[in-house]
């Protein structure tokens, strides 16, 4: 399944099971190579992607490729925001919420806490 990360309706997606869902990387605007872009299309130079020293540009915005900005494909492809972080999920534990340490206390044990959740409260 793939699911725009804009207006994504977690409620279904948990409902559903289909918690993996939030596993998949979430790539920004895709770069067919290093060098100047114009991404408004207002005839001057916004971007510069380069590697190694940098060159002499226009661009407003200059970024090193692999320093203050990862691609998907090194040189190439779609910004990776998030390229250092591993997404998670956890089947048995996930799809719940851990009950409040304080409700639990104030419940005298009433309430134990949800499976794989662990608050370190022995009621």
């Amino acid at each position: 399944m793939n699911f725009p990360r804009e207006g994504f309706r977690y409620y279904d997606i948990i409902r559903w099971k289909e918690g993996q869902t939030f596993t998949q990387k979430c790539y920004g605007m895709y770069f067919p190579s290093l060098g100047e872009y114009d991404l408004n299309d207002d005839g001057e130079i916004d971007l510069c992607l380069y590697q190694g020293t940098a060159p002499e540009t226009a661009a407003t915005l200059t970024y090193k490729v692999g320093q203050d900005i990862f691609l998907s494909e090194g040189d190439h492809g779609y910004v990776d925001p998030y390229y250092n972080i591993t997404l998670t999920w956890n089947e048995e534990r996930d799809y719940f919420y851990p009950i409040p340490t304080d409700d639990r206390s104030l419940s005298g044990g009433a309430l134990t806490q949800n499976p794989g959740w662990d608050d370190g409260l022995d009621l």
